[in-house]
């Protein structure tokens, strides 16, 4: 039972929730296949499969089955609803549950679960202990509920704890009593044009003029930049990495900050070395951008919008160049290259790069066959002995220290790369963009990243840098309410609709300002203590993706303590990604 409850509550962090249906009945498939939509699941040694034989209702079941004869623990589905949906009331959930012939179990039914933002669970429920008839054949149970009003989450699914084979189907759920209709409860507008809270909303609002890159005045920005001020670096989010209107706004922006307010410094969320690259084309003109991002590696930049950026940097008016560098530590082999470069005369520290390389090479390759991939000992033991001996190498070179520290810190690239996993990888991009600064007189710095890495909390980037440079760091986020944007799922770029907002989101308030882009500066809001303030900072969701469009597009988030300002747009399109021909050349 401990394991299920693990279980669980990862299940609780990693399930959300989406404005469609609920789809309670299993009918629509996920892009995987073997989960219904909106769906998630969690639990080893099972898989889990959308059968079509003999559901109990429509034309599929949801069916988890034991891969194993021995040694299963636990599976669960799951899926999500907003709490302020159902903070208070009682919700029951009553659906069909079947167990296969031969099937042996511990724990098999319905469960619900609601928990607090920092006291873990604080009501649940369960079908457990309801007999589930003769095996093959369907039976109803059902729970109920009452949702705490101090509820932060509420998720509710299925738990098989056995061998063979578990279905559920044909779930209904109830909120105090009524049947829950989506239409009724969150598609339908719960706000008037006169709603107070959009007319408190409305006093923090900076009309914007153009998301267009080269947009030829600059007066809308002009609280942007007050709120800006001498600041040293300013992080730049996306709320998805394929919006057209984001980018060419995160553009213009750029263009600002280094016209006006002396910012000279770029730093991409990509790979240090290729990224770095970018400056020969500045200097010069002679290199083919295209070819220069297809280097950088990050499908995201590989789009017109990224070649406009870096050609408006060429032209940039001034004496002064804008430079251009990248702050990931995904890639190990350019920084490698260099260490080679530098000291494969050294036939011994030469065997020791090659044998560092291999190892490399291997870890790389595992992290892309499963996230759980743990180095092996003797994988480690080959980097902990190679990285100081190369340390030593070029301590005794006696190099200039520029060259000592970009040498050092192409080490230091390496031992991220090993290091580097989850929430990790925000605290060494916040140490590179820190080094970036340090190791030059590069002045003040523009971060171009998602919303989750610039943001100002749990443990990400931007969290970092407010830590190391207080107020010195502000975070920017980006939101649009509706349209279409680049996703990336299995290599293919493809155009996807965006999930529509809904009232429990801070884009639906968004849209029903009358201001088709705008932004706000939540630092005005530090010192409101009015009911809108509170509901602004706790009840409401954002938009989160990343290069793949997930079920559900919002979660939980505080704007106020996220980010410092955030800019919106009306409507996105897809981003332009370059055509292959063009990123090599043969077109």
């Amino acid at each position: 039972m401990p394991f299920l409850i693990i279980l669980l509550t990862f299940l609780i962090g990693s399930t959300g929730w989406a404005q469609g249906d609920l789809n309670l009945d299993f009918e629509r498939q996920g892009p995987e296949g073997n989960l219904p939509g909106g769906w998630f699941f969690g639990g080893p040694n099972y898989s889990t499969e959308l059968s079509t034989k003999d559901p109990a209702s429509g034309a599929r079941c949801l069916t988890i089955r034991s891969v194993r004869d021995k040694d299963s623990t636990y599976a669960a589905i799951s899926t999500r609803l907003p709490a302020s949906l159902v903070a208070g009331q009682v919700i029951r959930l009553e659906g069909m549950i079947r167990a296969a012939m031969n099937s042996e179990y511990d724990t098999a039914g319905y469960l619900a679960r609601v928990d607090h933002e920092s006291r873990g669970t604080i009501a649940f429920s369960h079908t457990y202990d309801q007999p589930l008839g003769q095996p093959g054949d369907w039976t109803t149970v059902s729970l109920e509920l009452t949702v705490p009003e101090e509820a932060a989450f509420v998720m509710f699914g299925g738990v098989f704890g056995g061998r063979g084979e578990l279905s559920f189907d044909a779930l209904q759920l109830f909120i105090d009593g009524e049947p829950y209709d989506i239409k009724k409860n969150l598609a339908v507008s719960p706000t008037r044009p006169d709603d107070p809270r959009l007319e408190w909303l409305r006093q923090y609002v900076h009309p914007l003029r153009s998301t267009a890159a080269d947009y030829p005045t600059t007066t809308d920005l002009a609280a942007f930049g007050a709120a800006v001020g001498e600041r040293a670096v300013v992080g730049l989010g996306e709320s998805t990495h394929g919006s057209h209107e984001i980018f060419t706004l995160k553009d213009r922006l750029w263009r600002y900050l280094h016209q006006h307010h002396d910012f000279r410094t770029f730093v991409l969320e990509g790979p240090l070395i290729p990224s770095y690259a970018v400056n020969d084309y500045l200097e010069t003109g002679e290199e083919s951008v295209p070819e220069l991002l297809k280097d950088i590696g990050y499908w995201p930049w590989q789009t017109e919008e990224v070649v406009e950026l870096i050609e408006g940097m060429r032209h940039a008016p001034g004496e002064v160049r804008p430079r251009f560098t990248g702050m990931d530590m995904q890639n190990y082999t350019q920084a490698w290259r260099i260490l080679e470069g530098r000291f494969g005369d050294d036939a011994e520290l030469l065997a020791d790069l090659v044998e560092l390389r291999s190892k490399l090479d291997l870890v790389r390759f595992n992290r892309h066959e499963g996230s759980g991939y743990l180095i092996p000992d003797r994988y480690l033991e080959v980097v902990n002995r190679v990285i100081p001996k190369l340390n030593a190498a070029i301590a005794e070179a006696n190099l200039s220290a520029r060259d000592t520290r970009w040498l050092s810190h192409m080490v230091r690239l390496i031992e991220q790369f090993v290091d580097q996993k989850g929430i990790l990888r925000d605290g060494y991009l916040a140490e590179n963009v820190e080094w970036i600064r340090s190791v030059e007189d590069y002045g003040k710095a523009v971060v171009w990243a998602h919303n989750q890495h610039v943001l100002k909390v749990d443990g990400r980037m931007g969290e970092h840098l407010a830590k190391s440079l207080g107020s010195d760091y502000v975070a920017v986020g980006f939101a649009f309410a509706g349209g279409q944007y680049t996703h990336s799922r299995h290599g293919v770029k493809e155009t996807v609709e965006a999930e529509n907002p809904y009232p429990a989101t801070y884009e639906y308030w968004f849209d029903r300002l009358d201001e088709p882009m705008f932004y706000l500066d939540l630092r005005e809001m530090a010192q409101d203590t009015t009911p809108y303030a509170d509901w602004f900072r706790h009840e409401l969701q954002f938009r989160k993706v990343g290069t793949v469009k997930p079920w559900s597009e919002f979660g939980k988030e505080n704007l106020t303590e996220a980010y410092d300002m955030i800019f919106f747009v009306g409507t996105s399109s897809p981003s332009r990604v370059l055509p292959i021909q063009v990123l090599y050349g043969y077109e």
